[in-house]
């Protein structure tokens, strides 16, 4: 039940999934990876509570399950829980130390949580461990954005990009820096770049409407 589980959901038939994952817990209920399957299906379907009552049952049974752990945490951040979600990823740490894909989400929690300075370390941190690790690069460059370090950041997206040429969203943020350092016509390109990897990407669309605005292309901008 639980492969099949995962069979119905590599074909995107997510309520499939999640029905013969609930019956394999019906079946064995501390079936751990049955619990987490469901929970990682639970947050594509946007209920991260009850994903957090799944992981929570594994974590009962497996308290040391960093994959678990990390799972839990972005849960929890999606509902606003940082420091519930710092805790986790900490306790992820223990157990895999050097994993960039916890640290990475710790940065991430931690930029949430108004912590910048400590984000930037863990993304460093992150990239130490795995220096092709897009993820990374892309959220290091966020935080050095926020922290109005747009050249710093412009140099992460770039870097990201020499990994991962397609990922639209490094290419949105590289617009965001690039505007502010007040290079609108380039921001405007990588904004177009964006919507063309991924044209319903509505933050791109703005974002690329502001910086027609600050190049004083009004029409194409109200567009």
């Amino acid at each position: 039940l639980n492969n099949l589980g995962q069979a119905f959901e590599s074909l995107g038939r997510l309520d499939d999934a999640m029905a013969v994952y609930r019956k394999a817990i019906t079946v064995v209920p501390d079936f751990a990876e049955a619990q987490s399957n469901l929970g990682d299906s639970l947050m594509v379907e946007g209920n991260p509570e009850e994903a957090i009552a799944c992981y929570e049952s594994v974590l009962k049974s497996h308290p040391d399950e960093p994959e678990v752990l990390t799972s839990l945490s972005a849960a929890l951040a999606s509902m606003g829980k940082q420091k519930d979600a710092i805790a986790h990823l900490h306790h992820a740490l223990e157990i895999s130390p050097e994993d960039p894909v916890i640290l990475t989400n710790l940065g991430i929690a931690l930029q949430a949580d108004g912590k910048p300075e400590e984000a930037v370390h863990a993304f460093e941190r992150a990239l130490a461990a795995d220096p092709n690790f897009v993820e990374a690069h892309y959220n290091l460059g966020v935080a050095c954005n926020a922290q109005k370090r747009s050249d710093a950041a412009v140099a992460c997206f770039h870097k990201a990009l020499a990994i991962e040429p397609n990922h639209a969203g490094v290419h949105n943020n590289l617009g965001n820096a690039l505007l502010e350092l007040g290079k609108s016509d380039e921001a405007i390109a990588s904004h177009r770049k964006a919507l063309a990897l991924d044209p319903k990407y509505a933050e791109a669309h703005n974002n690329l409407g502001n910086a027609l605005q600050d190049s004083g292309k009004l029409d194409e901008a109200m567009a």
